[in-house]
């Protein structure tokens, strides 16, 4: 749905083979016990969280943004931006609020964080790209839909 979920699956298990390869020869290195425990606190958060929003939600309106075909196919400055805008506030305002009632919502929950990220970041490389090239289309400003 959107151009958030294009591929991103393929790419993260040829990402997550390529570094297996990469560290299996490589010597271990002893973790900071400190650390661990403050990112198993950070990661558990939305488990301990009373009030917030749902993950599945979360999700569905992220898909929302990111599906139209004005963010997804016939990209101009003006629908980048308007959706980078609200994928910036979900960022800010949603994520850190989201609430996990089982371990599969706190799957859910870190998905939807770097689905988030995902949707920033190819927000942002379509900002920067001014011309067409491949699946990525800019649409002339001038251009209307309907002219």
């Amino acid at each position: 749905m959107g151009f958030t979920s294009c591929f991103t699956s393929i790419d993260g298990d040829h990402a997550g083979k390529a570094a297996a390869a990469y560290v299996a020869n490589e010597e271990l290195l002893s973790a900071d016990e400190e650390a661990i425990k403050a990112k198993i606190t950070e990661l558990s958060a939305p488990m301990n969280q009373e009030k917030g929003f749902d993950p599945n939600w979360a999700r569905d309106v992220l898909h929302s943004i990111m599906a139209p075909y004005w963010v997804s196919v016939a990209k101009t400055e003006p629908t980048l931006r308007a959706a980078l805008t609200q994928v910036e506030y979900m960022r800010d305002h949603v994520a850190p609020h989201l609430v996990a009632a089982s371990s599969h919502d706190l799957r859910l929950c870190m998905e939807v964080k770097h689905k988030i990220l995902s949707a920033e970041m190819k927000l942002r490389a379509s900002l920067c790209r001014k011309e067409s090239r491949g699946t990525h289309y800019r649409r002339s400003e001038e251009r209307r839909v309907g002219k």
